[in-house]
């Protein structure tokens, strides 16, 4: 099945990297942009910018887990880290009347995304689609499960991994802890060979590969 959403997200989410934030939190660690996507009101969470950065964020201490009441175990820091940008999106989509709305979001704000977005199924406004590109894992089964049960169809959620001779994008495949668990299905996209770790996680990889797609 074609996803239509897979590409016009993704090219809201590249757009992410330059526009100037609609929300951001007080200690300037969690950005959230704001557009429009074939008509609809779409948000998403910022990423972090360099590999590097990545890399201090989420493999230089252990990461701690929150044991929410209804996902489980997730990421403490991401899920502290947006609690002003869901009250600000929760706002702004109350104005304007809970209209159907789409997120889309890379890295680091992917991981938010998903998050994010669990947390509006709870509230009965989930996003008519939510496209993660090359998200780290931020919870257990216990999310995956809840994500899919209070999901529309198969298509309001996918994440993305890209693939090459050499393996998937590690970032999908980080944080290491035993229970954090990727969804049973993600979306595959082929990079060259060539393309190195850090290189197959950054969005004109990512881009590139979705838009190949068929």
């Amino acid at each position: 099945m074609t996803d239509p959403w897979i590409k016009p997200l993704c090219r809201f989410m590249v757009t992410t990297y330059t526009a100037t934030p609609w929300y951001q939190s007080p200690s300037g660690t969690c950005q959230v942009y704001k557009g429009i996507v074939q008509d609809l009101v779409t948000y998403g969470f910022g990423a972090t910018r360099t590999w590097q950065e990545w890399i201090v964020d989420f493999e230089a201490l252990d990461v701690p887990v929150h044991n929410h009441p209804e996902f489980g175990p997730i990421h403490l820091g991401l899920w502290d880290d947006m609690q002003g940008a869901l009250a600000a999106m929760a706002a702004d989509l109350a104005a304007l009347g809970w209209p159907s709305w789409l997120m889309g979001c890379h890295s680091k704000g992917a991981g938010q995304g998903i998050l994010a977005h669990a947390a509006f199924q709870s509230m009965g406004h989930a996003p008519l689609a939510g496209r993660y590109f090359e998200p780290p894992m931020v919870g257990t089964k216990v999310l995956i499960d809840h994500i899919d049960k209070h999901g529309c169809n198969d298509q309001e959620v996918v994440w993305t991994q890209t693939w090459n001779k050499n393996g998937p994008d590690v970032v999908t495949r980080v944080p290491q802890w035993p229970e954090w668990h990727q969804p049973d299905v993600v979306t595959h996209l082929q990079v060259p060979d060539p393309d190195d770790v850090s290189i197959k996680h950054e969005w004109p990889a990512v881009l590139a590969a979705v838009e190949a797609l068929p």
